[in-house]
C-alpha cells in the first residue's frame, strides 16, 4: 500500500504591505538597532557570514542589541525630537519673514504695477493698509566739506562737554540732597530712639508696612479704645518727628469734674494740655494722647455705668453725668475738648479737694478694671455656650456714689450728735460721742488677701465691699451706752444707706431697759428722732434716780418725756416734762396743790439759755433742786 500524501487546500498566506513599507522598515530597525550609526557594511557583512555558517560569535545581532544602553537610547530619542521641534521653529520664522518680506515689496510695486502687486499680497495687508500707500524717492548723497566736518566736530565736542557738565551738576546736587537726607533721617532716628527710651511701645502700622508706629493705649481697653491707641511716627521736611493720631483722635480731651451749688460751679478739676507751643517734644506729646484717649474710655465707662444707678439720683444728660452730693450740690462729669474754654469760677476750696479727689479716684478705678480685665483673661476659658458673653460693666461710679453717700450719712448723723450735745452741757449734761471708724477694713482685708494680690489692688478691692461706720455714744446718766452704725452699699439688694442704733449697756430696770436692743431706718431724720428718744428717756431715768431732786418720780408717760409724784402728806402734785431738740433742751414743771399753781419752764441752747421765770440760768439738776427745795416726800 502506498504511502498516503497530504496536501493543504489553504491559501497562501498574502505578504501584508504596511510591514514591507519604508517607514515601518525604518522603525523596526529603529527598535532592533537602536539607531543607524550603529549599522556599518563591515557589521551586515560579518552577520551575514555567521548566519550562513550557523555560529555564534560576539557580533551576533541579540549581542549588539544587548550591548546598547536602553537610556541612551531613550535620551537620543528626545535630543532628536528636541532638534526636530527646533527645525520646525527655524523653518516656522523664516517663512513668517520672508511673508512680511514679500507682502513689503508687493506694498511697494502697487505704486508701479498694482495689478501684478495685488497677486502676492497677503488678505490681511490688503484689509489693512489701502494700495499704492508706500512710495519710493531717490535722493542724492551730500557729501560734506571739510569746514562742515570741523563744524560738526566741534558741535558734536560741545555737546559732550555740556552733557558732562550736566552730569557734573546732578551728582553735586544728588551728593547735596543725599547729605540733607542722611541729616534728616539722622535727626528723626534719634527722636525714634528717644521715643524707645522712655519705654513706648514701636511697631510697624498694620495697613502701612513701611511706617513706624507707636503704641500708647492700653492693651486691656475696649476694643475701640485698643484700636484707636496706635500713632504713625511720620517725619516732615525738616526731619523731625510728627505724631499722626489721624482724624478720629487727633483732638485731646480731658475727663473735667466739677461741683455744683444750684447749678453755679465752685470747683473744677480738668484742663485739656496746650498745644499752642510748637516746640512741644513727641514724648509730651504721646503722653498727652495716652491721657486722652484714657479719659475718654473713662467717660464711655461711666456712662455705661451710670443708666443702671438713675434710681439713686444719678443723671445722664447728653454727655454730662450728675451725681447728687449734699446741701443741694451736685457733681457734674463731663469730657472737656480743647475746643471749649473754661470759665472763670468762685472756688471753693473744700469743694476743688473734692472735685480733685474724684477725678483721681475714676482714673484709679478704671485702671483697676484693666488690672481685672487682664486676671480673666489669665484664667481658662469658659464652657464655650451658644448664648453670647456679654461684656460685663465696669465698677467706677458706684464707689464714688457710695462714698459720697456714706460720708454725707456720716457727716450728717456725727453734726446732729454734736449739736445734740451743746445744749445739754449747757444744761450740765454730758453727752459722750466717739469718733467715728474708718468704713474700710484695710488691715483685715490685707491679712486676709491672697500672696497673689498686690497691696494696691487689695485696698481698691475694698471699694466693692459694702461701707460702714459706727458711732459710740455715753448718754448723761453715765450707765447706758449706745452704738451707731451706718451702712451704705448700692449692690442688689441693697438699695442705699440704712442706720442702726444697738444698746450695748443699760441700767437693769430701766426704760431704755425695756426697748428693743436694736433698732434699723433708712431715713436719717426717723433715725436722729430715734436718738433723741433715748436720750430723753436716759435724762428722765437720771432725774429719777437723782437723791438731789427728791425720791419718788415716776414715768408718768415715758414716751412723751414725762415725770410725776404725789405727796400724800401735803396734798402737793408735782409733774416735769422733758422735751429735748437737736438745739434745744426744754424743761417743763407744774406743781398742784394746797394752794399751789405754779407753771415753769427752763431752756438751754447752745450759746444762750431763756427762762420764762426770768430766774439765773443753772443746769438741769440745780434748777430742779430750786424748784422742789421745798419738797419733803
Amino acid at each position: 500500500m502506498a504511502d498516503p500524501f497530504s496536501i493543504s487546500l489553504r491559501a497562501w498566506p498574502a505578504q501584508d504591505a504596511s510591514k514591507e513599507s519604508l517607514p515601518s522598515l525604518i522603525s523596526r530597525i529603529n527598535e532592533q538597532r537602536g539607531t543607524f550609526r550603529n549599522i556599518s557594511e563591515s557589521t551586515l557583512e560579518e552577520e551575514a557570514q555567521v548566519v550562513d555558517t550557523g555560529e555564534t560569535s560576539l557580533q551576533d545581532p541579540s549581542n549588539v542589541l544587548s550591548n546598547v544602553d536602553p537610556q541612551d537610547v531613550k535620551t537620543r530619542r528626545e535630543e532628536v525630537s528636541a532638534a526636530r521641534e527646533e527645525i520646525l521653529k527655524e523653518v516656522g520664522r523664516a517663512y513668517t519673514e520672508s511673508a512680511h518680506a514679500l507682502d513689503f515689496v508687493s506694498l511697494l510695486l502697487t505704486t508701479k504695477t498694482p495689478r501684478q502687486a495685488e497677486l502676492t499680497i497677503s488678505p490681511f495687508l490688503k484689509q489693512s493698509l489701502p494700495l499704492g500707500c508706500l512710495e519710493t524717492e531717490m535722493v542724492q548723497i551730500h557729501h560734506k566739506s571739510e569746514a562742515e566736518k570741523q563744524t560738526d566736530e566741534l558741535v558734536s565736542v560741545g555737546w559732550k562737554i555740556q552733557s558732562l557738565d550736566s552730569v557734573a551738576e546732578s551728582l553735586l546736587k544728588s551728593a547735596t540732597r543725599l547729605e540733607q537726607e542722611i541729616e534728616r533721617e539722622s535727626k528723626y532716628w534719634g527722636q525714634v530712639l528717644a521715643v524707645k527710651e522712655q519705654g513706648w511701645s514701636l511697631s510697624r502700622l498694620p495697613r502701612e508696612k513701611h511706617t513706624l508706629g507707636v503704641r500708647y493705649g492700653f492693651a486691656e481697653a475696649h476694643s475701640d479704645f485698643h484700636d484707636r491707641g496706635l500713632a504713625a511716627l511720620r517725619r516732615d521736611a525738616d526731619g523731625n518727628m510728627v505724631l499722626d493720631r489721624g482724624i478720629r483722635s487727633s483732638k485731646d480731651r480731658v475727663i473735667r469734674v466739677r461741683v455744683l451749688n444750684q447749678g453755679k460751679p465752685t470747683s473744677s478739676d480738668g484742663k485739656v494740655p496746650d498745644h499752642a507751643i510748637d516746640d512741644l517734644p513727641v514724648e509730651t506729646l504721646i503722653l498727652n494722647a495716652r491721657n486722652s484717649i484714657f479719659d475718654q474710655e473713662l467717660h464711655h465707662e461711666l456712662h455705661r455705668e451710670a443708666r443702671s444707678y438713675t434710681g439713686h439720683g444719678i443723671r445722664c444728660i447728653d454727655d454730662k453725668i450728675f451725681i447728687p452730693y449734699t446741701n443741694g450740690k451736685e457733681i457734674e462729669i463731663d469730657l472737656l475738648s480743647s475746643t471749649e474754654d473754661e470759665a472763670s469760677l468762685d472756688v471753693d476750696p473744700s469743694d476743688n479737694l473734692v472735685a480733685g479727689s474724684i477725678a483721681i479716684s475714676l482714673r484709679i478705678l478704671l485702671s483697676h478694671a484693666h488690672r481685672q480685665n487682664l486676671r480673666r483673661r489669665s484664667l481658662p476659658p469658659p464652657r464655650i455656650t451658644e448664648n453670647k458673653i456679654a461684656r460685663p460693666v465696669y465698677t467706677i461710679i458706684r464707689p464714688i456714689v457710695e462714698n459720697l453717700q456714706h460720708r454725707s450719712a456720716v457727716n450728717s448723723l456725727q453734726r446732729f450728735l454734736n449739736n445734740v450735745a451743746e445744749p445739754l452741757l449747757a444744761a450740765g449734761l454730758t453727752l459722750g460721742i466717739d469718733e467715728p471708724t474708718c468704713p474700710y477694713h484695710l488691715k483685715h482685708l490685707l491679712t486676709t488677701a491672697a500672696p497673689s494680690v498686690l497691696v494696691t489692688e487689695a485696698c481698691l478691692n475694698a471699694l466693692d465691699i459694702a461701707l460702714q461706720s459706727s458711732i459710740t455714744i455715753y448718754l448723761p446718766s453715765g450707765q447706758t451706752t449706745i452704738k451707731l452704725e451706718v451702712h451704705t452699699c448700692l449692690q442688689h439688694p441693697y438699695s442705699g444707706t440704712s442706720l442702726q442704733s444697738s444698746i450695748l449697756i443699760c441700767q437693769p430696770g430701766s426704760t431704755i431697759a425695756g426697748m428693743p436692743k436694736s433698732t434699723q431706718s433708712i431715713s436719717l431724720a426717723a433715725f436722729e428722732h430715734h436718738v433723741l428718744h433715748l436720750i430723753q428717756l436716759d435724762i428722765l431715768s437720771l432725774i429719777a434716780s437723782s437723791r438731789d431732786t427728791g425720791d419718788s418720780w415716776t414715768n408718768v408717760s415715758p414716751h412723751t418725756g414725762q415725770l410725776g409724784r404725789m405727796n400724800r402728806s401735803t396734798g402737793i402734785n408735782d409733774r416735769i416734762s422733758i422735751l429735748l431738740q437737736e438745739d434745744y433742751l426744754n424743761l417743763h414743771w407744774q406743781r398742784r396743790g394746797r394752794g399751789l399753781n405754779l407753771d415753769g419752764t427752763q431752756k438751754w441752747q447752745a450759746s444762750s439759755m431763756e427762762s420764762s421765770t426770768e430766774k439765773e440760768a443753772k443746769g438741769l439738776l440745780a434748777t430742779m433742786r430750786e424748784v422742789f427745795k421745798d419738797s419733803k416726800m
